[in-house]
């Protein structure tokens, strides 16, 4: 009997012990160790991307569109933010161009555009006449994705005077828009919408002639510009290109078989580069690794490594040695937009960004006495 309590007592005792060593060796325990709790977001739902205008970021979600103007006083965690929705339509996408604010709004099925100049509302009549299925701007262009259905695609641009159609794309759908000031060319992103492994990028240097295909076969989902025109662009299998050469210079494939969302941004602190990847995981999901999302950072100019998971690299968005904070919270969700905001209102710092697939805004702040990514409340 006393050896039968003698063995109880020991058991009991080496649990705990077990426990804990199971949490530090297994990465889904471990990064449970560092989950803190998921706030309420204020932005709720699907959000947009993120644009500026007059000095405010902006941003929609559902029927509503918010203005953020800056920490809000007395806080560092929160924001303070403004509903300004214009009508009771759902908004899938928002541009800036010409001192005007472009959303992209549903109208019984068809995507139709309406522009703020800073005071009104109103229709943008030159392209009512086509559904509008995205908008992207770059150099003060506006370009916009249309077709009535998934078989007739095509582009269309707006340069403050003018619109017209710069190319037919078939069952390709404007996702990105970059721009060569050397060069003076324009280069656009599209993926098939029918084909899953195919789209194209098109080049234009002079909008009045019909943009020329670039590239094709290559399933783009992402165009952006950087610094000294350097201009990179992601297919979906998060191999990423530099544009106009169309040679793969980085992927997701040292991480693992991980898809590309689509969401491109560059994030920069005390001369430091990142270009900042959204990352999706390929559905095949253990009971050891969970489903993996969130976004992968490349340090650029000049470009060095690969990419990399936030919080491993001395370079990074979060605090260096915490990327279990990380996976813990968005790295748990898909991102559809990233966005490092310029300095707004009584803003102390950089605020980082990012809209999920249906959790609402997120952002990186100082949350207490430390910073940590949750929902923007």
């Amino acid at each position: 009997m006393v050896k039968l309590m003698k063995k109880l007592i020991l058991y009991f005792l080496l649990i705990p012990v077990y426990l804990l060593f199971v949490t530090c060796n297994d990465p889904i325990f471990y990064n449970i160790s560092q989950e803190e709790e998921l706030l309420d977001p204020i932005i709720e739902g699907s959000p947009t991307n993120f644009v500026m205008f007059n000095n405010y970021m902006y941003v929609a979600s559902g029927q509503k569109l918010y203005k953020y103007k800056g920490t809000y006083s007395g806080h560092t965690d929160r924001g303070s933010w403004e509903d300004t929705s214009p009508t009771g339509k759902r908004i899938f996408a928002l541009a800036v161009a010409n001192n005007n604010m472009f959303a992209l709004f549903d109208d019984a099925g068809r995507g139709v555009l309406r522009m703020f100049n800073g005071n009104n509302w109103s229709l943008f009549s030159e392209a009512a006449e086509h559904n509008i299925r995205s908008i992207h701007c770059i150099n003060d262009v506006l370009f916009i994705g249309a077709g009535e259905n998934n078989k007739s695609l095509y582009i269309l641009y707006y340069d403050g005077n003018n619109l017209g159609r710069l190319t037919d794309t078939g069952s390709s759908l404007l996702n990105g828009a970059a721009y060569n000031s050397e060069t003076n060319t324009y280069y656009l992103s599209t993926k098939d919408l029918l084909n899953t492994t195919d789209g194209a990028i098109y080049n234009a240097s002079n909008l009045s002639d019909t943009a020329k295909t670039l590239i094709s076969g290559i399933p783009f989902v992402g165009i952006i510009n950087c610094n000294n025109n350097t201009i990179y662009a992601i297919d979906q299998n998060g191999k990423l290109y530099i544009v106009p050469g169309i040679n793969e210079i980085a992927s997701f494939a040292n991480l693992g078989n991980y898809l590309a969302t689509g969401a491109l941004s560059i994030w920069e602190k005390d001369g430091k580069h990142l270009l900042l990847a959204g990352r999706k995981d390929i559905m095949n999901a253990s009971i050891t690794s969970g489903y993996t999302y969130g976004y992968l950072e490349l340090e650029i100019l000049p470009l060095n490594g690969s990419f990399n998971e936030p919080g491993k690299k001395t370079v990074s968005t979060v605090n260096n040695g915490e990327n279990g904070k990380y996976a813990a919270t968005i790295g748990k969700y898909p991102v559809n937009h990233i966005f490092q905001a310029p300095l707004i209102g009584n803003d102390k710092n950089q605020i980082l960004f990012a809209s999920t697939q249906k959790n609402g805004v997120w952002s990186y702040r100082q949350r207490g006495n430390d910073w940590h990514w949750n929902a923007e409340q």
